[in-house]
């Protein structure tokens, strides 16, 4: 009980799960009782009751608890503390001083940590004499002891945590193993306890990128430069079979970047340089990101091991072995799942990098790609609508030859590409417009672009404001009369209603509607009519404050919420597409994109997800079939049972990491260290669910192979 803020906590195990309240109360002879009371069904659940002392005078205190179930009363509890203010904070610090003094001589490098401890103790005497007039002081002066006191608390922790960490890994160098998505803390995961053993287990289908993560630290008073290298990798069925490392592992540094929250976030993922080295600062620590590509790899288990040394005279090192499960399933092909993400290259960061931009978004499985203006045919009208002199297509014809090999290609405000003396809708435009479009449809079918090969996306987000659902129908009217197999794309807004989708319908062949107005909790009426039309359904989100959005929640579950949801595409805003250089705060702006420019492109931990999200879709799909193959067979029920439970009710368990859950995708009042234990609740949650996945998929092979 310290002065200042405090909680009183009370956690109830409930394993049947039967409805139950908690009361917190609260009673003090410096103010009336406090009290909170909370009602549950889960099998866990806490109750919280904030109390404050203000540390003037020494106060009586009782704190009570009481469950019950209904009118009957389960169990409860009462006890009283006598507190004198700053007497447990001062009694806590001086054990914490006298514990980090303790363990220096324990540790490899000493002469730092006992600086810290001379300037600890020296805060610590100040504060002791400033507390024994605390009932005097001005608000005002008091309250700035009780900041000072909170600080040297953490400062203090903080500093016995290393110790103890650092006396256990007996070496200036260590290493942890991490989990690659949540949110890396630096020397905050030794003080919250996040040192767990350096043995990395990987789990992966065919043709999938996996990733794995390690925390190295420095437990020394100067900068340490290590190398990373690693051991071929050896079967565990033949120790004779070998794998060359090269090819198998790319290695990356997590970076720590400023976000618009005026924070940073452990988002950038360059590549580790020629030398392989990463620099661990004093007392520091670093995360290594690693990347397994399963396609260089035979299914069955491996085994092998990550070096770090430092480059010192008296080099130190350490390791973390790696096992590696390759089963031998893979992702339906090709990729069911279509990725959108508005990535305008040409204008963009990385415009002086197409092809590393391009390669970039094809290994991540973008396959719709949003062309500009620029990027349609630019075509002239006179007053009577004719048009004057050829269309240029080249910019077209360019862009056309690089992408649509690729996926589909949406022309989005493409009809500016058509200029004249007429406005839109009038009779010369309108003339002109049909012929434009007859004459590009013409010259897509001479390049070989089929009609599933592109759409027009003549209006962004209707519903939006007032007047773009009328203008979308006037756009796609005519398209629709000179050539109704030409595909029409929109991606409408919550503000668009039900009437206003019945009108634009006829006109649209790929819906892409906005994840929150239409996938979470609303909206599902509209979704509904969506996909009554028989037209293709996709979603997208663009929400800001994108390099703290979880990658878990808010990118890789989107795939499962699609899946969920029975749609068959994703989008974010955006790739590349924004005028502020994501390396740095964007001052007046939101964060949005993907990735990070550099010798090539810089990844993001989100732009690993939404790729890792893609592959297991790919995987539902490729079970599903499976699963309609086998279904009719009676002597399969218990594996299309196992099958069917991943399809249905594991998978909605992900989906709702995508907005629909209590914890949401942004980080909460409980900080990072909260977010750190969500995430890996998530991330264990994904991966029990792959292994079930894995283990329908054999079940139904083991049919498969028998007959």
């Amino acid at each position: 009980m310290y002065v200042g803020a405090n909680t009183f906590s009370v956690t109830v195990k409930n394993p049947a799960c039967e409805p139950l309240q908690l009361m917190l109360a609260l009673e003090g002879n410096n103010a009336g009782a406090q009290e909170n009371t909370i009602r549950s069904v889960d099998s866990v659940f806490t109750a919280n009751l904030p109390y404050s002392l203000n540390g003037q005078s020494a106060v009586n205190l009782t704190f009570k608890c009481q469950l019950s179930s209904g009118k009957k009363r389960l169990a409860s509890r009462e006890k009283s503390f006598y507190v004198i203010p700053f007497a447990k904070d001062l009694a806590d610090l001086s054990a914490t001083l006298a514990d980090i003094e303790a363990a220096i001589p324990s540790l490899p490098d000493q002469a730092f940590v006992q600086e810290q401890l001379l300037m600890l103790n020296h805060r610590f005497t100040r504060i002791a004499e400033q507390s024994r007039t605390a009932g005097t002081l001005p608000v005002s002066r008091r309250s700035a002891l009780q900041e000072d006191v909170a600080a040297l608390r953490t400062d203090a922790g903080r500093w016995l945590a290393t110790a103890r960490a650092a006396a256990k890994a007996g070496s200036v160098l260590a290493i942890y193993g991490a989990n690659p998505w949540a949110p890396f803390g630096g020397m905050e995961e030794i003080v919250e306890g996040r040192t767990r053993p350096a043995a990395l287990a990987l789990e992966c289908f065919g043709n999938e990128i996996e990733s794995a993560a390690l925390n190295i630290a420095n437990f020394s008073g100067q900068a340490m430069t290590v190398l990373i290298s690693m051991d071929p990798l050896r079967s565990a069925a033949d120790s004779n079979q070998v794998m060359a490392p090269a090819g198998v592992f790319s290695f990356h540094e997590v970076l720590d970047v400023p976000t618009e929250a005026l924070d940073y976030s452990s988002d950038a993922l360059p590549l580790i340089g020629q030398a392989r080295t990463l620099v661990i600062p004093a007392w520091g620590m670093r995360q290594l990101w690693m990347n397994v590509h399963s396609d260089s790899l035979p299914a069955g288990d491996w085994r092998g091991a990550l070096r770090v040394h430092s480059l010192q005279i008296e080099s130190q090192a350490a390791s973390a072995s790696l096992t590696i499960k390759r089963w031998p399933f893979t992702p339906a092909q090709p990729q069911p799942l279509r990725l959108c993400h508005w990535g305008y290259v040409h204008t963009s960061l990385l415009k002086d990098q197409p092809q590393a931009a391009l390669k970039d978004q094809i290994s991540h499985g973008t396959n719709v790609f949003v062309a500009t203006t620029d990027q349609a045919p630019q075509a002239r009208y006179d007053e009577e609508g004719n048009l004057v002199g050829a269309i240029d297509f080249s910019t077209h014809d360019e862009y056309i030859s690089r992408h649509a090999q690729h996926g589909i290609i949406l022309f989005f405000n493409y009809q500016t590409a058509l200029k004249g003396p007429g406005a839109h809708f009038s009779p010369a435009w309108t003339k002109a417009y049909k012929a434009w479009l007859k004459a590009w449809v013409q010259h897509l079918q001479e390049l070989g672009v089929g009609y599933e090969n592109y759409a027009l996306y003549p209006i962004d987000e209707p519903g939006l404001n007032e007047g773009l659902v009328e203008a979308f129908i006037q756009y796609a009217k005519p398209v629709r009369e000179v050539n109704p197999s030409v595909q029409i794309y929109t991606d409408p807004v919550e503000r668009a209603t039900m009437q206003e989708l019945q009108k634009m319908a006829p006109y649209v062949d790929i819906w892409c509607p906005n994840r929150n107005g239409y996938l979470l909790h609303k909206g599902a009426e509209k979704l509904t009519f969506l996909k009554s039309t028989g037209s293709t359904v996709w979603t997208y989100e663009c929400e800001g404050n994108a390099k703290h959005q979880s990658p878990l929640g808010y990118y890789r579950a989107q795939s499962w919420l699609t899946w969920f949801r029975g749609l068959t595409g994703i989008g974010f805003w955006s790739y590349c597409t924004h005028n502020r250089d994501p390396w740095f705060m964007p001052a007046g702006s939101h964060d949005y994109l993907l990735i990070y420019s550099g010798n090539g492109v810089v990844s993001s931990k989100r732009w690993e997800a939404i790729r890792d999200g893609i592959e297991e879709y790919g995987l539902l799909v490729q079970l599903q079939k499976a699963v309609e193959a086998a279904a009719a067979k009676p002597e399969t029920a218990k594996a299309v049972a196992a099958a069917r439970t991943v399809l249905t009710e594991q998978a909605s368990v992900i989906a709702q990491y995508c907005g629909l859950d209590k914890a949401g995708t942004l980080p909460g009042m409980d900080g990072m260290a909260a977010l750190r234990t969500l995430e890996d609740r998530r991330h264990q949650k994904i991966t029990q669910v792959r292994s079930s996945m894995a283990n329908a998929f054999r079940l139904l092979s083991e049919y498969s192979t028998s007959k």
